[in-house]
């Protein structure tokens, strides 16, 4: 088997912007530079890491290449971190999920046949909830590889629902799902807790991405956060995106709490009505419904908040219908 090196994984990758060496290997960050000393320095001021552990997790990151290997081996390990106790690593090929390897203990591994004899496109994604270093991924000796074609960009903002928690499949979030919908390449910024807080948004995302989805609410709704910032907040990514298309997902259905209300006396409909009123007034942004992404039904949740797999499976695609039912173009 031929390792791949460092650079060659970092090239091959999908929604990561830079890479460091760790223990036994490399951690691919999905976040600028400029991104992780405001997340590293917000838990500083809170004496927490828990945002911090979830801005490291590499949600959405996968590993897309074309190669004529038989065989692929890979290993990993997780940190001591984590944002959820369960990863996995999701192995497709040629748009088939095949293979996903679980951990054990604090590794993840194994050695697994590609089929077909020609050239195939082999993506690996990587957990969503835990810190992931990359400590070996090989193919074949004497097999080919090249990093896949480079597509379209969608980059999802939001939080612990668009990081992925609390599907057991990386590949399953909604944002991955959505993201194949349209053929698109995807940078996940989804932070667990996040909300609209305007000083999240350090810098443009480079390259510009062609589509951009918000989904925040649910954890400004739970903290009474001010509807001032999520304007501010609109206000911003507009500004640093005039000219993209942006849709913003309303919060989804609360299982058991939807008709309750916060310590302001909001219920999250508030939030729903004030964001969708907030959404109107810039050309280039469009509401989307709850109703029309995941329904209020107990089986599709994992725990009255976040969708469990089938539920990111609908949220996705049903988030796909409506985009292309606006008959906006990007």
């Amino acid at each position: 088997m031929r390792a791949l090196s460092n650079d060659e994984i970092f090239d091959y990758s999908v929604g990561s912007t830079y890479y460091e060496l760790a223990e036994g290997g490399i951690e691919l960050f999905r976040f600028n530079k400029t991104d992780a000393a405001f997340w590293k320095d917000l838990d500083n001021k809170l004496c927490s890491d828990g945002s911090y552990t979830r801005f490291l997790c590499p949600a959405g990151i996968k590993i897309s290449l074309i190669t004529d290997a038989a065989k692929l081996s890979l290993r990993c390990h997780v940190t001591e971190r984590q944002a959820r106790d369960f990863a996995s690593i999701d192995i497709w090929v040629d748009g088939k999920f095949l293979y996903a390897p679980s951990l054990e203990g604090e590794i993840i591994t194994g050695e697994f046949a590609l089929p077909g004899t020609g050239e195939k496109r082999v993506d690996i994604y990587l957990p969503q909830c835990r810190p992931t270093v990359i400590e070996n991924i090989s193919l074949s000796e004497g097999a080919t590889a090249k990093a896949a074609p480079k597509r379209k960009r969608l980059l999802a903002i939001g939080d612990s629902i668009t990081q992925g928690m609390t599907a057991e499949n990386p590949s399953l979030s909604y944002a991955n799902v959505l993201a194949r919908e349209f053929d698109m390449d995807l940078s996940n910024l989804g932070v667990g807790g996040w909300k609209f807080i305007p000083e999240s948004i350090v810098e443009p995302m480079t390259p510009t991405p062609d589509l951009i989805t918000l989904a925040y609410g649910t954890n400004d709704f739970s903290a009474s956060f001010p509807f001032e910032q999520m304007e501010k907040y609109l206000e911003k990514l507009v500004s640093f995106y005039p000219q993209t298309p942006i849709f913003v997902f309303a919060p989804l259905y609360r299982i058991a709490i939807e008709n309750n209300q916060n310590a302001a006396g909001d219920t999250i409909q508030t939030y729903r009505d004030k964001i969708k009123k907030a959404v109107e007034g810039y050309t280039n942004m469009h509401f989307i419904s709850h109703e029309g992404l995941v329904p209020e039904t107990q089986t599709l949740f994992a725990d009255n908040l976040h969708p469990n797999n089938g539920g990111m499976i609908i949220y996705g695609t049903q988030a796909a219908a409506a985009i292309r039912a606006s008959g906006v173009k990007f």
